[in-house]
């Protein structure tokens, strides 16, 4: 009474006991579900025998990384770490896209009138200006013409020699000993400065 339906029914029928048992165990594994792949659990879910026959599948098969519930989707971390570097490269352009704008003070001294140089018997201030690539000019400027008529006359050099440029080298000028820088001078006069006969050099920031 205790024998597997399909070894009574080969016994019924004449067929040996051990053909009919292999077919009873054929039968109960044809009978089984497949089993999912796709229906992976997470690993922290499996038990720890499930966790040990997961890692057993997996030296067999080659030492696949195949993991058990393994995600593959990037991390918040990650995520945002990557808009972090997408806002400073963005940031970095914009920063250079400033730089190569000029400043409210280079957009006045390039737009200024230097004029010609004033004729004897005026008011007249001799200045000697060094360059930094060591070329002299040597310029008269009307004693009570403004220092910044000097940064404009540099500056405007500058373009003059490269014209396709949209911003000039940002400079100081000093002149005297100890150097002094003549930007905190920029409103008053060149004789009152004492810079006639003076050499003033042009220093590149």
């Amino acid at each position: 009474d205790k024998l597997p339906m399909a070894a009574r029914h080969a016994y019924t029928n004449g067929m040996p006991l051990g053909a009919a048992a292999t077919a009873s165990s054929s039968n109960e594994s044809s009978s089984r579900p497949a089993a999912n792949g796709n229906n992976k659990r997470p690993i922290h879910e499996l038990t720890e025998e499930e966790q040990l026959q997961a890692a057993i599948r997996a030296s067999m098969q080659g030492g696949d990384n195949e993991d058990v519930g393994v995600d593959e989707k990037p991390s918040a971390a990650a995520a945002a770490n990557s808009n972090d570097n997408a806002t400073s490269d963005e940031m970095n352009a914009n920063g250079n896209d400033d730089e190569s704008k000029p400043s409210a003070f280079e957009q006045e001294i390039l737009s200024m009138e230097v004029g010609d140089e004033p004729t004897p018997g005026q008011n007249v201030a001799r200045v000697q200006i060094r360059m930094p690539d060591g070329k002299r000019l040597v310029r008269k400027f009307g004693g009570e013409s403004p220092v910044k008529i000097i940064y404009a006359f540099v500056a405007q050099q500058q373009q003059s020699n490269n014209e396709e440029a949209e911003s000039v080298k940002a400079f100081e000028l000093k002149a005297k000993f100890p150097p002094q820088d003549l930007f905190a001078s920029i409103d008053d006069s060149i004789s009152s400065c004492g810079l006639n006969g003076e050499a003033i050099n042009v220093i590149w920031k």
